[in-house]
């Protein structure tokens, strides 16, 4: 068996862009070439570690509702956005548990817009977070705008 080197691995990715959800790896990958100095600019590997890293980390505190949940396609949010925005809900295994969450992933190359509201549970503050970012809390209907292909989560608690 071949063993998968880090440069394979991105190379892989960038063949694989559309298909597969490697969310926000291109803008990193963009940003680190904006700031590449000759001599200690971060290498492909470096990049995709970083992200990531950034996305075990969103996966890791919400992953009651992201990992161990029910996946509902589009149903149970409410979103107008621009027309590279695609997103997906969230819920609880328990059917008694009211919370969601909602996955908004901008697959165009401009920063868009988008507005989330979770039907039934309006008056509630979303949290949000995004690789790179600064977790917030947001009230609904949630505007939002999401940076080239990345991701942001919404869930309200």
């Amino acid at each position: 068996m071949n063993e998968l080197t880090a440069s394979r691995i991105v190379s892989e990715i960038r063949t694989m862009r559309g298909r597969v959800p490697i969310f926000g790896f291109n803008a990193i990958e963009r940003r680190a070439r904006a700031d590449r100095r000759p001599a200690k600019a971060p290498g492909a590997s470096v990049i995709l570690s970083l992200y990531v890293q950034e996305l075990i980390r969103i996966r890791t505190k919400y992953q009651d509702l992201l990992f161990h949940r029910r996946f509902n396609d589009t149903l149970g949010a409410e979103v107008t956005s621009d027309p590279d925005i695609r997103y997906t809900v969230f819920t609880s295994m328990d059917k008694n548990d009211q919370r969601r969450a909602a996955v908004l992933v901008n697959f165009g190359d401009l920063h868009e817009n988008a507005e989330l509201t979770f039907p039934g549970l309006e008056k509630q503050q979303l949290e949000v977070a995004a690789p790179f970012e600064t977790e917030r809390k947001i009230s609904q209907p949630a505007r939002i705008t999401i940076a080239p292909h990345t991701c942001v989560v919404l869930v309200a608690r």
